[in-house]
């Protein structure tokens, strides 16, 4: 099931009039709701969960597509990309997500060990 994908823009504004002198007019892009979001992350935990690491990469992927500060999507892609060995990308979401709440339990000591099996993997 994909998430439902919704206009943003003016929609008070008549679609079939031009905008009014002056306005800043910004192409239409497709956004997903928070509700989508949630849905979506939490459809690639079970994924990961389940040990479908492909799936969850995917899915993780396409949330932050939609919108790319999303702090809880770069720290599960972070822990999917680690589970397949993947640790400077793990490591480089895991920095974004910090980055973006610095307030998330347990993701300084995370983060920590992340970057040693980054290191250790390069030796």
């Amino acid at each position: 099931m994909q998430p439902s994908l919704q206009p943003s823009g003016d929609s008070g504004r008549d679609p079939g009039r031009a905008p009014q002198s002056g306005a800043r007019v910004e192409p239409s892009q497709p956004t997903v709701s928070s509700r989508d979001q949630l849905a979506l992350l939490r459809r690639a935990v079970d994924f990961h969960l389940s040990g479908s690491y492909a799936s969850a990469e995917m899915l993780l992927r396409s949330a932050l597509r939609s919108d790319d500060r999303l702090p809880q999507a770069h720290h599960h892609l972070a822990v999917v990309l680690h589970a397949q060995r993947q640790f400077a990308d793990a490591v480089r979401h895991l920095e974004i997500a910090h980055s973006l709440d610095p307030h998330q339990p347990g993701i300084a000591d995370r983060l920590s060990r992340y970057r040693r099996d980054d290191q250790d993997s390069a030796a």
